[in-house]
């Protein structure tokens, strides 16, 4: 399977799990899933699965970023540090009140990462 093939299969995974746990009203019913799907793949499947991830965390969907976040915290999916890098540089220019949560957020997630990185 191709990596695009792959990105769109992840894509309508996430998109059916989200709707179906908004409409339960339960939040984190989709990350839970899609971290249960990650298990399951395979090594080579993981390979691609970090790389759509980690493109999910620029999603314009914030149900989509918060649920790459937590998957990349998860599974220390190291792949994702300079993107979580970039995305700390530009929380840190926002003026709006959730800029700062969302900086400590990802300074929390990117501290970890690169600490793994370095153990490794």
């Amino acid at each position: 399977m191709s990596l695009d093939e792959f990105r769109h299969e992840m894509d309508d995974f996430w998109n059916q799990v989200d709707r179906e746990f908004v409409e339960k009203k339960e939040s984190h019913g989709a990350v839970m899933e899609l971290m249960k799907l990650y298990r399951r793949f395979d090594a080579e499947e993981q390979a691609m699965a970090r790389q759509v991830i980690t493109e999910w965390l620029r999603s314009p969907d914030p149900r989509k970023q918060f649920d790459a976040l937590a998957i990349v915290d998860e599974f220390v999916i190291v792949d994702a540090l300079p993107t979580l890098r970039e995305l700390q540089a530009e929380a840190e220019k926002r003026t709006d009140h959730e800029a700062q949560y969302d900086w400590a957020r990802l300074n929390r997630i990117a501290g970890r990462l690169a600490s793994a990185s370095e153990n490794h």
